[in-house]
């Protein structure tokens, strides 16, 4: 944690970084000095809370996978749901983009076709997910008539 010198600002701004997979990631608070110097325990609760937001920056960056698994801890297959699949392909549209523009930015023009026509498809497959086209109804009353 890090503060600028005494007497620049009115706020004090706190920084809490992290280096983590080669890519540094960092959480900023500003807070008034003057809420500082009358409530001491408020350095405490800024630090905490930036150290959660860092930790939730640092999930987001990682994406792990969250299973659902039964009170035996196996995991329980349910297949993927429609909002687990658009956030993965949205997740997975994200990263491709970002593997474009930096081939691009290293000038690795070889493989920018290839990293564009990836991000592209990426991108279909959110639109696919987020859109209603060939998806069969959901309502019950639909399947209830078409049994009998």
């Amino acid at each position: 944690m890090t503060e600028p010198r005494p007497g620049v600002s009115q706020d004090a701004i706190f920084r809490c970084s992290l280096d983590v997979g080669g890519e540094r990631v960092t959480a900023h608070r500003q807070v008034a000095r003057m809420l500082l110097m009358a409530h001491p325990e408020a350095r405490d609760h800024v630090e905490r809370e930036l150290r959660l937001e860092l930790a939730q920056e640092i999930v987001k960056k990682l994406d792990p996978p969250v299973e659902e698994v039964d009170w035996c801890g196996r995991e329980v297959d349910r297949g993927v749901s429609r909002d687990e699949a658009l956030r993965l392909a949205t997740t997975q549209a994200q990263a491709l983009s970002r593997l474009a523009s930096q081939l691009e930015e290293a000038g690795e023009n070889y493989a920018l076709p290839d990293a564009w026509q990836a991000r592209d498809a990426a991108l279909a497959l959110v639109a696919k997910l987020e859109g209603d086209d060939g998806r069969l109804p959901t309502d019950p009353r639909f399947w209830a008539a078409r049994r009998r």
